[in-house]
């Protein structure tokens, strides 16, 4: 008897490629293997291994690698691949086509000193000292390194990368040169075209809450790694190092959840790392021992908190417990009646940064942020990932005010966060006349260290108009005073003027003799005066345009005006643990995009990193023990109590984030309106993925009272876990459609699409649905909003194997399913008999020649499937084989897929089929046939 084996494949299969266990170059030798899937021709150098490792929780194993040409990196070009079980899950990232073509010579025209030296004109920083080359590694991996020269805070250095001017979509060789200017809380690298030596981009690396004139993108690429740092995690088979012998803390803070002293005041908390629970390998070496040394202070494996009100960027006061080791006691009562800087007050602070800098390592563990992908920690305990680099914390910060910042460089290097005291809101007192005697809202100044209120004391006197001329017609303050202000508070009518700023006209203020500056804003709302320059000691605050026009009314009548500047109560931004929360997650967002080798994949225009780290905060403050499935629509704000506001507040945000859009109607369609402004890009994202969070809880009907339970399967813990995957997941330089994608992506893998359709409902309410269109990742104009789901109908696989005998007949079922939306349309699924085969039968199938129509599949909600069975037999004809007498198969691995078939297209689900045997071999009458099935909309 003659028999054919036929397998239909019809959908992409992942060849089977490595180990879980995968080495470095094993990795290498995958990406060679597979370099048509990643984009890379065979005549192109082989890509950096940049990061390599295998989380332990999920399985997945995660591969980061870089384009090169000539040796030399590829700047920000980076594809990252993610596996289970030797199965290719998702990749993301692209390299340049024919960058041979595209290159300019490869070979710098200008030297790395001389790049140095116009990145520090650029930058307006002047050398006081001599710049000393101190390592040259440009044979191997073209760096060099120079001393600070008393211009950084850090050595400089300096890499030969190429770089896209996405202006042009030309391609540069350049020295990227990293500073961070003396005095400054910037990282700035310098792009400078290593050929013309003319600068071609700069960034800085350091994140600000508040961009006060300082554009601040995530940017880093103070050490881009030459070899892959992360061979393998296996964070629960490595034996702990002798445990810490801290056996007791107890720290009086702002407990977890509460989001600040507003929010049911402080307590003290007991071992709170036991949180994460006994035994958890985030906490093995607890709060307060590094590996080597057990502190008494507010120090330990992922943190080091100190007061750095003097500025010096670096330790400066910490908090010291009054007992001994092993028990510990943080607990410092706070007086919110006093100024923040009270003995007291600062201790609590910093205590508090500590705890709440341990708990976002501790949470954000959980969820994959462990050593292997970077995390933040002084002690690796040999389970991957680069230790010594912990967080440095600075509470206080004297290095401005109003604003909080964090500084990540890639893995291995130690991460800062600034956290500053903000201005009070009632620095103005009108003395006289009685009339409009009282305090008004203002806002003091920060572009002097020199001049705030909290150090020069309070300032009474007379209220004189600053008259520009001398006839008093214009009182803008940007040229030389034309009246006599000696021993008066100048009030100055802010009229924007090009090349005039805050500080000029204060400086003009104290030029001319006066002792303080009050500027009248063009609005009610007051803003913080920014910029720099320490050379102003007389103090400055900003009233609004009411009260304002309140004392010109009183000046207008000759009516003598007096009035006191005093230093009122400041708000602590360490005690504001949304605003903590957020600045660790620029962090968490750094390392993990692109993987932690790099920290410089979040520099495009459209990305979400204000988005992540409010969204983390948000997460963090929420008290998801007494939360209802029902709670999304309540109003959540940021930074309400470092701006002085009530948890009611209106926040530092556009709107407060709520399902409710009729309170906050974002949507992608706003990315346009803001020329690029991150936190408000940032706002776009968070409100998305907290929609996106509660869609999820609600269609979970549960919430995981514990947000350090990563394994829980209420909705909250579901979104966390998909959101912190994401970041793995998606592209270096991702836009928000691409981030997107990431999280539907990692929903497959976790839980197998179950939250496909509530994941792309939140998007697609806010404008990023199925038909959106994202553009360029570096451009913030060229979106397309669409607020749709998919409405396609998918063609699933027949059966995988089927064995025909000659002039019998067997079965192939199909199945059609809808997705997300159920269509208007109705469908028919056309099948192709191929040569060799006859068409037998077909439930409601119409035969034509060559084919069979199935007609009238219709869809009446989501996801819903209908199934159809064609009958076909082999022919005598088509039989050329004798009896396969082993079944044991061992099949050629063949592509093919299925489109998603959207109305009015048609398309087509191939499948190649194959009679094989191991125990035979083919002869030249060995039949390959094809068998076809399409998937047709038929609208009526």
């Amino acid at each position: 008897m003659k028999k054919i084996k036929i397998i239909l494949l019809v959908l992409l299969i992942c060849n089977q490629l490595f180990a879980q266990d995968v080495t470095n170059s094993k990795a290498l030798d995958l990406i060679k293997k597979n370099a048509k899937l990643f984009g890379i021709n065979s005549n192109e150098e082989i890509p950096l291994i940049t990061n390599n490792y295998t989380d332990a929780q999920t399985g997945l194993t995660f591969i980061y690698f870089q384009q090169q040409y000539k040796g030399i990196k590829v700047f920000n070009q980076i594809q990252s691949a993610t596996f289970k079980n030797d199965k290719l899950q998702y990749k993301s990232g692209k390299f340049i086509e024919n960058i041979a073509s595209k290159v300019p010579s490869s070979i710098p025209q200008t030297t790395a000193i001389d790049a140095v030296k116009n990145a520090a004109i650029n930058l307006q920083l002047r050398f006081t000292g001599n710049l000393i080359q101190l390592g040259n590694q440009f044979a191997a991996t073209n760096k060099i390194t120079f001393n600070q020269a008393n211009i950084s805070r850090r050595n400089i250095k300096t890499e030969l990368v190429w770089k896209i001017d996405y202006t042009d979509n030309s391609i540069h060789l350049v020295w990227a040169v990293s500073i961070a200017p003396n005095g400054t809380s910037d990282n700035w690298v310098v792009m400078v075209d290593a050929l013309t030596g003319v600068i071609i981009d700069k960034k800085n690396g350091t994140i600000y809450e508040k961009n006060n004139n300082i554009i601040s993108n995530n940017f880093s690429i103070n050490k881009i790694q030459s070899t892959s740092k992360n061979i393998i995690s296996s964070n629960n088979k490595i034996t702990p190092i002798p445990p810490p012998t801290t056996v007791l803390a107890n720290y009086k803070v702002v407990p977890f959840p509460n989001e600040s002293p507003f929010t049911n005041g402080i307590s003290v908390e007991n071992n709170p790392w036991l949180k994460a629970g006994v035994g958890n390998n985030a906490i093995t070496n607890g709060w307060h021992f590094d590996g080597t040394t057990n502190y008494n202070i507010t120090r330990g494996n992922n943190v080091f908190a100190y007061d750095d009100s003097l500025n010096q960027d670096s330790p400066g006061r910490w908090a010291t417990s009054t007992s001994s080791l092993p028990n510990l006691n943080f607990s410092f009562t706070p007086d919110f009646t006093k100024q923040p800087t009270t003995t007291n007050n600062r201790l609590f602070a910093t205590t508090n940064l500590f705890y709440w800098n341990n708990l976002m390592h501790d949470v954000s563990y959980q969820y994959g942020f462990d050593e292997a992908a970077g995390n933040f920690q002084a002690d690796n305990l040999g389970r991957g990932g680069l230790g010594n680099d912990f967080v440095m914390a600075e509470a206080q910060d004297g290095g401005g005010t109003d604003n909080a910042n964090f500084a990540a460089q890639p893995d291995g290097d130690t991460a800062r966060m600034q956290m500053y005291l903000f201005s009070a809101t009632g620095n103005f007192k009108v003395l006289s006349p009685s009339s409009i005697a009282g305090s008004y809202t203002s806002q003091e100044g920060a572009f002097s260290t020199n001049n705030l209120l909290v150090n020069v004391g309070p300032k009474t006197g007379q209220i004189v108009l600053y008259n520009d001329d001398a006839a008093g017609t214009t009182h803008n303050a940007c040229g030389t005073a034309a009246n006599v202000l000696t021993g008066k508070i100048a009030l100055i009518q802010y009229v924007q003027a090009t090349g005039c700023t805050f500080r000029q006209r204060a400086k003009n203020a104290q030029n001319a003799g006066a002792i303080a500056v009050v500027v009248i804003y063009t609005t009610n709302n007051v803003i913080t005066m920014g910029g720099s320059d320490n050379t102003i000691t007389i103090p400055a605050v900003m009233i609004g345009k009411d009260d304002g026009d309140k004392v010109l009314g009183q000046l207008s009548l000759g009516n003598t005006v007096t009035a006191t500047l005093l230093d009122g109560l400041k708000f602590d931004g360490d005690i504001d643990n949304g605003v903590v929360c957020h600045e660790y997650t620029h962090g968490i967002s750094l390392r993990l995009t692109g993987g932690a080798a790099n920290s410089s994949c979040l520099d495009n225009a459209e990305q979400a990193g204000e988005g992540w780290s409010d969204y983390v905060a948000l997460m963090m403050t929420t008290n998801w023990q007494t939360a209802t499935v029902n709670n999304g629509n309540i109003l959540r704000q940021m930074g309400v109590y470092a701006f002085a506001q009530t948890p009611a507040g209106t926040g530092i945000r556009t709107y407060p984030y709520t399902t409710d859009m009729l309170v906050n109607p974002h949507t992608y369609s706003d990315m346009t309106n803001v020329s690029g402004e991150a936190h408000y890009i940032g706002e776009i994202w968070c409100s998305t993925i907290w929609d996106m969070t509660w869609a999820i809880i609600q269609q979970e009907n549960s919430i995981t009272p514990n947000l350090y339970n990563a394994n829980g399967t209420g909705g909250n813990v579901v979104a966390m876990n998909l959101v912190m995957l994401g970041l793995k997941l998606q592209p270096c330089m991702p836009g928000f459609l691409d981030s997107r994608d990431a999280i539907l992506a990692a929903d497959d893998i976790l839980y197998n699409g179950k939250h496909k359709c509530t994941i792309w409902n939140a998007f697609a309410r806010r404008g990023m649905g199925y038909s959106a269109i994202q553009g360029s990742s570096n451009s913030t104009s060229d979106q397309v909003a669409s607020f749709d789901v998919p409405m396609s109908v998918k063609l699933s696989k027949p059966d995988a194997y089927k064995i025909l005998q000659s002039t019998l007949s067997t079965g192939l079922n199909v199945k059609a399913s809808c997705q997300c939306k159920s269509p208007t349309n109705h469908y028919k699924i056309k099948a192709i008999i191929p040569a060799g085969f006859s068409y037998v039968s077909g439930v409601g199938g119409v035969s034509n020649a060559d084919s069979v129509i199935f007609a009238n599949i219709n869809f009446t909600k989501t996801f819903q499937t209908d199934s159809i069975l064609l009958n076909i037999k082999a022919t005598a004809a088509g039989c050329a084989l004798d009896t396969i007498v082993n079944d044991n198969r061992d099949s050629k691995k063949i592509g093919g897929f299925v489109s998603n078939a959207i109305s009015g297209t048609n398309n087509w689900a191939s499948t190649t089929q194959y009679a094989y045997s191991p125990t035979h071999a083919w002869q030249a009458a060995d039949l390959q046939v094809q068998t076809e099935f399409a998937l047709i909309s038929n609208p009526f």
